[in-house]
């Protein structure tokens, strides 16, 4: 698996994203890939020909390339208006730690105004009729391969069976 350290700036407003990534590809070549920080898909959302991404550093594992991410995001970092990095780096976004009020705050202004999908997904909303025909539309002549159509069998005849045991 390849890490790298990358940075994503906006080249009209200056702003910036500096992130690690781990993948399977080259770095190079994983240019599909725009970053992961939630201010940063929210801006580049419909935008992307207005970014950059570049390669800051190639790491030999993720604690190294994390340990590179702290040095680069760093608290003084936090504090230019231009940074788009929501914490410190070198924490992996840290799943389940209680957030600084200060982080709180910035999350908080990042979502205002967002509604509907963009804060509880599809939720208590319902499908047209419009958009159901489209969805069966695009369906419509798609068939399983016989392999998968084996593989649905065997799944729900042993469903079925553990069904029938329990009762």
């Amino acid at each position: 698996m390849n890490h790298y350290l990358y940075r994503v700036e906006d080249q009209q407003t200056g702003e910036y994203y500096i992130g690690v990534r781990s993948c399977w590809c080259a770095p190079e070549k994983d240019v599909d890939y725009k970053g992961s920080g939630l201010l940063l898909r929210q801006k580049i959302r419909g935008r992307w020909s207005r970014y950059r991404k570049s390669i800051l550093d190639i790491a030999a594992d993720r604690d190294e390339a994390l340990a590179i991410e702290a040095l680069l995001v760093s608290d003084a970092r936090l504090q230019d208006p231009l940074c788009l990095n929501l914490a410190r780096g070198g924490r992996a976004g840290e799943p389940g730690k209680a957030k600084s009020e200060e982080h709180r705050k910035r999350i908080a202004q990042s979502l205002a105004g967002r509604t509907g999908t963009a804060t509880k997904g599809f939720k208590g909303r319902k499908h047209t009729d419009e958009t159901r025909r489209r969805m069966a539309d695009a369906r419509r002549g798609q068939t399983h391969s016989p392999e998968t159509r084996a593989k649905i069998a065997a799944s729900q005849k042993a469903r079925w069976a553990r069904r029938m045991n329990s009762k």
